[in-house]
């Protein structure tokens, strides 16, 4: 036990998911979250602040375009933990995540100004891994407004904006993940080649793609 136990952990574990991925071979569950949960420091990963609940199909502007844009996603916002791999600035305040029934959506709120995460963090890596296959996508961090695709190792993938916070579409077809499968996401903020920080700090946020029954299963008074 060691305080760089979770940084270990994480490393260990996407270079197993990058040796499965380079052989051809789906990436066994397990590598999905932390191998050692005993002894994790108090905060370190609590988890969602919610689930999903309701379907949305938001703008992708880099704005919160209305107060309802994102009503029903699903919420993490990461814990303040020291470490060496997470010890510098935060870049991101909260991740929010959603879907309708033909993409899935992200977005990346600021923990200061969109200027000082640009900083902090010009590039994000969004980690999507899907029916067994993982999936690496890389967008220039840039606060301009701008549309922009996501790069994958053989293409492009998903379209993102960022103004006052990082918006961003990835379709279940382009992965590809039909109904029911099982999905889960990190984003990893960079710095060059340097991770910063990680959306969740370990583990994924997951979620099965949903079907038309989604909202009246989840539906609460």
């Amino acid at each position: 036990q060691t305080e760089l136990a979770l940084e270990f952990d994480a490393l260990f574990r996407a270079l197993v998911a990058r040796a499965c991925e380079l052989l051809g071979a789906p990436a066994p569950p397990e590598v999905l979250g932390p191998i050692k949960r005993a002894g994790l420091p108090s905060g370190a990963d609590a988890g969602p602040v919610r689930e999903p609940t309701l379907l949305l199909t938001p703008s992708i502007d880099g704005r919160e375009t209305t107060y309802f844009e994102w009503q029903g996603a699903g919420l993490y916002r990461p814990a303040q933990v020291r470490g060496s791999m997470f010890g510098a600035a935060q870049a991101w305040g909260a991740l929010h995540y959603g879907f309708d029934l033909s993409t899935f959506y992200l977005r990346l709120d600021p923990a200061e100004s969109p200027q000082r995460t640009c900083e902090a963090s010009p590039s994000i890596r969004v980690e999507v891994v899907a029916g067994g296959r993982a999936h690496r996508i890389d967008l220039d961090v840039v606060a301009d407004g701008a549309p922009r695709r996501g790069r994958t190792g053989d293409g492009e993938l998903g379209t993102a904006a960022f103004a006052k916070v990082l918006e961003m579409a990835i379709p279940f077809e382009a992965l590809p993940a039909p109904r029911g499968t099982e999905v889960a996401v990190a984003v990893h903020a960079l710095r060059g080649e340097v991770e910063v920080e990680r959306l969740p700090r370990t583990g994924h946020v997951t979620f099965a793609v949903p079907d038309e029954d989604f909202e009246r299963v989840h539906w609460r008074v």
